[in-house]
């Protein structure tokens, strides 16, 4: 009973053409959960009459609900930067990338002090692309070295450190959100066009064990220790050579 609309804007105008067909594909998307991920939006689309060159554009993905007067009530998708237009003589079809990709493959000027918000302050500085938090605090200090990291990879250390994921809104911008520790799902059945699906067992996070440095036999043949912060009985290991014992406090707050 409801009418979609979607429009593309470049440079804040409307990209003059016919939308046949998008497919967004954002976080929400992705099969797989885990901290320390960073989810990279995109999009694939097809359209017609489309005369411009779009090529390494920056596109605004717009899509509105039709109202009863005519008028169509636009809201931000996010940011794409189109990376493979095919001409056709029935349209152009592409796929482009969020800002994530696009943006942050560059490296940055980093500050002497590593602190998580001087990390996360040199990638918006250098990118243009303000980084939001929701749910977490940029605290704590990397004390390994990052230089030659580029600015995605950066994030994704400061995601990984926290224990958090990284995803982009529909504004363009960077964000980092804490896991929920609810397996509470809400869904209005009006506005779904087929059944969810749920897990038929609890499953409870008892602890969690992150690798820093594995075990390894120095020059002389000695064994050099595991380095590793855990807590509670793990039922989750992953490895981060970023992960320090102060880091790991914050870690636990946002996962377990």
């Amino acid at each position: 009973s409801r009418t979609f609309r979607a429009r593309f804007l470049k440079d804040g105008e409307g990209l003059d053409c016919d939308i046949k067909k998008v497919i967004v594909q954002k976080g929400a998307c992705a099969e797989n959960f885990m901290p320390g991920t960073v989810y990279i939006p995109h999009i694939r689309a097809e359209v017609s009459n489309l005369s411009s060159l779009i090529e390494n554009e920056e596109l605004l993905l717009q899509i509105g609900l039709l109202l009863d007067d005519g008028t169509v009530e636009y809201t931000n998708q996010g940011y794409f930067t189109v990376s493979k237009p095919e001409r056709t003589e029935f349209g152009v079809s592409f796929d482009a990338i969020g800002r994530i990709s696009s943006r942050l493959n560059v490296l940055p000027d980093l500050p002497n002090e590593t602190t998580l918000e001087n990390l996360a302050n040199a990638i918006t500085q250098k990118t243009g692309v303000a980084i939001i938090v929701n749910g977490v605090t940029l605290d704590g200090t990397v004390t390994e070295s990052m230089n030659g990291l580029t600015c995605k990879e950066i994030l994704e250390v400061i995601v990984s450190v926290l224990g958090a994921f990284g995803s982009e809104d529909g504004e363009g911008n960077i964000v980092i959100s804490k896991f929920s520790t609810t397996s509470t799902v809400d869904y209005n059945g009006d506005y779904t066009t087929t059944s969810p699906k749920f897990s038929d067992y609890n499953y409870t996070l008892s602890g969690i064990k992150v690798v820093s440095a594995m075990e390894y036999a120095d020059d002389d043949g000695n064994t050099v220790p595991e380095r590793a912060y855990a807590e509670g009985v793990p039922s989750l290991i992953l490895n981060n050579a970023y992960m320090t014992e102060g880091l790991f406090a914050n870690f636990v707050q946002n996962t377990v």
